[in-house]
């Protein structure tokens, strides 16, 4: 990650992931998911990013497309996994 990148880190990426994952698991939509764990963030860019990927799931977007749109922030493999994860049927 280059230093003025706005790329979010691995380093805050691994703990929201598994925020994510776990409620996931436990049969939330992940639409709710998207907008509880964003709340929960102290950082403004992960609280925009998570609230601005389940808006556009909720206008009909693809995890995939929502992902993709945010792509400066996701590192490309991240968007990738999501998107062969999701279109596989094997997202979690």
């Amino acid at each position: 990650m280059a230093i003025l990148s706005k790329e979010l880190s691995t380093k805050e990426m691994v703990p929201v992931c598994r925020q994510i994952a776990m409620a996931y698991e436990a049969g939330i939509p992940i639409i709710d998911v998207l907008e509880k764990v964003g709340d929960q963030q102290s950082g403004t860019t992960m609280k925009r990013v998570l609230r601005t990927m389940s808006d556009e799931l909720r206008h009909g977007s693809t995890l995939a497309e929502a992902c993709k749109n945010q792509e400066g922030y996701l590192q490309p493999l991240f968007v990738n996994l999501l998107a062969n994860g999701e279109a596989s049927g094997k997202l979690d």
